[in-house]
């Protein structure tokens, strides 16, 4: 009724007849237009409520950018987001000097169990240092794309480990003999190989915990006497035999000045140490027997001797070790 009242209203002036036919005409078409626009004002509430997203993807080169446009009448602002980058570039300049112990190893996405107080060791220098807890190697290296490249041991310090702790390093070493993906984070370096991740952070990490005394396989890195610092660097003839030292649960030390082998029993009181009858074989040769003491070794050998003979402050940062005289004589090791 409301739609003949309004077309009556509408030919209400028109000087001509108008047939009955002709108003029922414009009734329907009256009410064909009323019903198109209550189904476009519904639209645009539909349309208001729940948003209209549209993806627009563009190729950055290195990432792929996902964004919404603008809602319907609202003031135009920076587009909403999603950035997937493209994994970073790590080049053997960014790892250069630096070395990572383990602090997580998945296997198809399961905890691999590793020894206690064990750790997988990774060092950069001018070739690649590994250590597994027992033994370790010393490797030529190379990155290219994001991937290491480890060369066949060129020199190796090999002793007979227990079976669980062989097992861990023959793991760990037959790895590292493929190929394996570098992702660098900051102090996080993952090293990922098929269904096996590795995680592992910079030796300067606070996050590391610091190595026990007991029971780690510490290795000689410097030697700090008169003023001046000897550094064991990792070449292929130090690499061999450097200082070291183990202490085991019950206290037995053992001991490598760098060109003599010996044993002794460690004293531990807080942050104090004395390696008590320790005796030193003379300086002889370091592995095979057929290779003199290299004359680097040789130099170190006796002072290294003199520290040890001395009570010790003990002190731990991470995988480093310090070992210092009242005097301030001091040798420095690596956890193994």
């Amino acid at each position: 009724m409301v739609e003949l009242a309004e077309l009556l209203e509408d030919l209400a002036g028109s000087p001509d007849g108008i047939e009955f036919n002709e108003v029922r005409r414009r009734v329907r078409q009256r009410r064909r237009q009323r019903t198109g626009l209550r189904i476009v004002a519904a639209a645009a509430v539909i349309a208001a409520t729940i948003g209209v997203w549209s993806i627009f993807a563009r190729d950055t080169g290195s990432r792929l950018v996902v964004e919404r446009p603008p809602s319907a009448g609202s003031v135009e602002s920076a587009p909403s987001s999603a950035i997937v980058s493209a994994p970073a570039v790590v080049t053997a300049q960014d790892l250069a000097g630096r070395g990572f112990d383990s602090v997580a190893v998945t296997e198809n996405g399961v905890p691999r169990p590793f020894i206690a107080d064990t750790r997988l060791t990774m060092v950069f220098r001018e070739s690649a240092l590994v250590r597994a807890g027992c033994n370790r190697e010393l490797d030529g290296y190379a990155i290219v794309n994001n991937m290491l490249s480890l060369g066949r041991s060129s020199l190796s310090y090999w002793q007979q480990c227990p079976p669980d702790l062989g097992a861990q390093e023959d793991f760990y070493f037959k790895l590292l003999h493929n190929p394996v993906h570098l992702t660098l984070d900051g102090n996080r370096l993952t090293l990922t190989q098929g269904a096996v991740v590795i995680e592992m952070l910079d030796h300067t990490d606070p996050a590391l915990p610091n190595w026990p005394l007991v029971g780690t396989n510490w290795s000689g890195e410097t030697v700090h006497a008169d003023g001046s610092d000897l550094t064991v660097e990792p070449t292929a003839i130090n690499a061999a035999a450097p200082p070291s030292l183990y202490v085991d649960a019950g206290g037995a030390a053992t001991v490598r000045t760098g060109c003599s082998t010996g044993s002794g029993r460690a004293v531990i009181a807080g942050v104090q140490m004395t390696l008590r009858d320790l005796e030193l074989g003379p300086q002889t040769t370091v592995a095979p027997a057929t290779q003199p003491c290299p004359a680097s070794l040789a130099f170190m050998d006796p002072i290294v001797r003199s520290i040890l003979r001395e009570p010790l402050t003990v002190k731990i940062n991470g995988t480093k070790l310090v070992l210092q005289t009242a005097d301030g004589r001091s040798v420095t090791f690596a956890g193994a």
